[in-house]
């Protein structure tokens, strides 16, 4: 940058996007540290099953699982087959009147080609009617004598997964424990607004409800009922329950419009559960509430062949999470949102302007200044334009990616040299360079500062966009830099070479790990050996935040070695590895579900660790020198 005062503007823009960025931060840090409630609930379908093989009542079992630190149940709703266990029964017409139960005089009412639900029990017998009244077609309701039957066009086999409501008498025994409600309603076909509308007006209408959840990949009835739905809760404070890693239909779109009132849940399956230890299950847990907020655990139970005896080694399970959790800084009750965190386009203007100034400096790297400066300025006036066109979650992501490229990649250009530095120069040259490259993580921060982001309901897109594109730039610019004029020169002789088949064989290396990081980037990550989950449980242990693994154990030792060596065209490899140190120290800042504190510990964690091991690098490779050195001499 020759000309001084343009060189002033840019560096303005860059440091007043980082003091709005600053500032939201801090807004950021208080909402997640003000929110620090966990709901405990246990499925109730866990809490009959317990309560059978331990010889407890259900409402003897709800007490003892408060005792140890359970704060709500979570209903699913029952089905025909759930239902007939209990004092339901499920009958074919030609069934009824073959048993005899239904009076002769009575027996013109009953179609033997329908399906019929019979109980003795009124509120039960009316709950059901209520039900399949809204969901499904030709259901008639009778009251013969003492019994209650509701009949249906549809087959048993049809019935058998179909929701017919929540157990009124374990909802009634929960809230005499004292415990929370919580209930997860099922889809199901051709469901009308009016069907939808019953449904949910009941279900908000439970007395001690703190959270609603769905059990399909699908809301009932979306896309049409959406709005429906939506009336139905606009009225009401109960929050939506998000699962973990089951994305759901509808779900995102009615939370938005529901001013972000959602919280996270994260839950183990029966299937995970039977491969853990309790104290695996508490570690995960614990992960999941301080690490990606979630504010409802939802808790199954180890199996009777894990167990001796079952009720009290899971109550016991049950209470060590409590109190590994209370240790955390966690208290316990019914699970809040997330307070809003306001922006204004103003401010999202001058973020913009500032990732925009560093991509001004760094396409003068390989432009001219003049065209740099008006591709920057086209740019800038695209992105006012976003942000008056009502384009702004797209553009405010848009420009969040730019800010995560431009940045490394300005850093690592920036800071590279041809000689090499002393030891200490090395370290404080990787700090130098960490500092600038978060710079873009700061910005994007900024960006992103949005409930909807800290709930996963919008995410940090271009992931891998995002560790790739950095390291390109860095290829390229080193190419251009060590080549200069003759670089056209120089690429037409590489292009005609031949390769030997040890230079063939390490192209292949590096396309494969290349392709590994790849993959091992984003939310759909490669599987992680197991090797590596247990250095990543020790590293948790030891430092309570673990470092990324790519960081400090790659990332940065050799980033330190390139700078003490200086830059050479024979180094290349090295320098590649090197800058995924300070890619991944940036996208670690893209987690914007994980709370910010614990990025900021993962960060410095990482550089920490990874200068010890560059400065054992560097010692590594002094020694290795002088052992040449020594056998030259020998021979």
């Amino acid at each position: 940058m020759k000309n001084k005062p343009l060189g002033i503007l840019l560096t303005v823009l860059i440091a007043l996007g980082i003091f709005i960025s600053l500032d939201l931060s801090l807004g950021r840090i208080k909402v997640e540290r003000s929110n620090k409630q966990l709901e405990l609930a246990v499925e109730y379908g866990e809490v009959k099953r317990i309560s059978r093989w331990s010889g407890l009542t259900v409402a003897g079992m709800m007490d003892k699982l408060a005792e140890r630190g359970a704060t709500g149940i979570l209903f699913k709703e029952e089905s025909n087959p759930e239902l007939a266990e209990g004092d339901v029964w499920i009958r074919s017409g030609g069934e009824l009147l073959a048993e005899g139960v239904i009076a002769p005089e009575r027996a013109d009412s009953i179609d033997r080609s329908k399906t019929y639900l019979v109980t003795d029990n009124e509120g039960k017998g009316q709950r059901i009617w209520e039900q399949l009244k809204a969901k499904a077609p030709q259901a008639e309701f009778l009251e013969i004598g003492d019994l209650y039957i509701i009949s249906s066009g549809l087959g048993p086999g049809e019935l058998k997964n179909l929701g017919l409501g929540f157990d009124q008498a374990g909802i009634q025994a929960a809230r005499e424990a004292g415990l929370n409600i919580l209930l997860q309603l099922q889809s199901w076909p051709q469901a009308t607004s009016a069907g939808v509308s019953t449904v949910f007006k009941s279900a908000i209408e439970t007395e001690g409800l703190t959270a609603l959840l769905f059990n399909d990949r699908v809301l009932p009835g979306y896309p049409g009922s959406l709005e429906t739905i939506l009336l139905e809760l606009n009225d009401s404070e109960i929050p939506l329950g998000i699962i973990e890693f089951m994305p759901q239909q509808g779900l995102a779109q009615l939370v938005q419009n529901l001013n972000k009132r959602a919280v996270r849940l994260h839950a183990i399956s029966e299937g995970e559960m039977a491969k853990l230890t309790p104290q695996k299950a508490i570690d995960r847990f614990s992960l999941a509430a301080a690490e990606r907020n979630n504010r409802i655990l939802l808790i199954r139970f180890f199996s009777p062949a894990t167990a001796g005896n079952w009720a009290e080694y899971n109550l016991k399970f049950l209470q060590d999470l409590r109190d590994k959790l209370e240790k955390e800084g966690f208290t316990f009750g019914k699970a809040e949102p997330f307070q809003s965190l306001p922006t204004s386009r103003i401010k999202l203007f001058f973020l913009g302007a500032g990732v925009l100034a560093g991509a001004v400096l760094l396409l003068e790297k390989f432009l001219s200044a003049r065209l740099s400066w008006i591709l920057g300025g086209a740019a800038l006036l695209i992105w006012l334009g976003m942000l008056i066109g009502g384009f702004t979650n797209f553009g405010r992501t848009g420009m969040a990616l730019g800010a995560v490229v431009i940045f490394p990649s300005l850093a690592l250009i920036n800071n590279l040299r041809t000689g090499g530095k002393s030891l200490v120069g090395s370290l404080k040259l990787l700090l130098k360079t960490s500092v600038f490259s978060l710079i873009g993580a700061v910005l994007m921060i900024g960006l992103l500062t949005d409930t909807s982001f800290m709930l996963k309901l919008q995410e940090f897109r271009g992931v891998k966009v995002a560790h790739v594109l950095p390291l390109i730039l860095v290829v390229v610019f080193c190419f251009l830099w060590q080549e200069r004029e003759n670089w056209p020169y120089t690429l037409t002789r590489l292009w005609n070479s031949k390769i030997s088949v040890g230079w063939a064989f390490l192209g292949v290396v590096l396309a494969l790990g290349l392709l590994i990081y790849v993959s091992r980037t984003g939310n759909e990550s490669a599987a992680v050996s197991g090797l590596e989950l247990e250095l990543r449980n020790l590293l948790d242990k030891l430092l309570v935040v673990r470092p990324r693994t790519k960081e400090f154990l790659i990332g940065h030792p050799l980033l330190m070695l390139v700078f003490y060596l200086g830059y050479q065209h024979k180094y290349l490899p090295l320098l590649v590895l090197g800058a995924i140190g300070q890619v991944s120290l940036v996208n670690t800042f893209a987690h914007l579900h994980t709370p910010l504190l614990i990025s900021v510990f993962r960060s410095v964690n990482g550089l920490w660790l990874g200068a010890l091991l560059g400065v054992a690098v560097i010692f590594a490779y002094q020694w290795a020198v002088k052992l040449k050195e020594r056998v030259e001499d020998g021979l």
